[in-house]
């Protein structure tokens, strides 16, 4: 099972900038942050 707990103390619109940058640029973000991103039903 993958620790994602750093999650639960983001602000929402904090992952979704996140997960738009993920979506430009995939190496713009924190590796931790794209193994969430991808495993995430965002997609």
């Amino acid at each position: 099972m993958k620790d994602f707990s750093f999650v639960t103390n983001s602000h929402p619109a904090y992952i979704e900038s996140l997960y738009n940058a993920y979506r430009e640029d995939p190496a713009s973000v924190d590796p931790e942050w794209i193994k969430f991103l991808k495993d995430s039903t965002l997609q």
